[in-house]
């Protein structure tokens, strides 16, 4: 499983159970899950923030990297950064501030994997990305 998440002043996830979900499938399902947190400038001001929130999800199997906003990589879909969740190679759920959309097509879920693993390449593990920033 792969999944960004964006991260601005006002917004912080409540995610408790996408934690919990995380802990069970790292854990008693053998799933390898990936998250890239996108930070803007205002989360990049609050490392301290991301940092607790990063490391539990590492703690509980998810390897984690980070990307500054203005490093994304767009995807023919949208310019701009998404929050998206790729599940099983077999659907996209993606996250919009009021909405999410599930995309099934093979075109689809092709784009967005090539746009995650883009990006993903680009980004810094936790350690090396809060030791550049400091």
């Amino acid at each position: 499983m792969r999944w960004t998440s964006r991260y601005s002043k006002d917004r912080f996830l409540k995610d408790k159970e996408l934690l919990t979900c995380s802990q069970k499938i790292t854990r008693d399902g053998g799933v390898t899950v990936r998250k890239l947190y996108l930070l803007d400038e205002s989360a990049r001001g609050r490392l301290g923030q991301v940092q607790k929130h990063a490391q539990r999800y590492a703690e509980s199997g998810v390897t984690i990297r980070l990307l500054d906003e203005e490093e994304w990589i767009p995807s023919s879909y949208s310019a701009s950064p998404e929050g998206y969740i790729i599940a099983d190679e077999d659907l996209v759920m993606i996250q919009k501030r009021q909405e999410s959309r599930i995309r099934f097509g093979e075109d689809d879920i092709r784009e967005y994997r090539n746009n995650f693993e883009h990006n993903w390449h680009g980004a810094s593990d936790l350690d090396a990305y809060l030791e550049n920033a400091l």
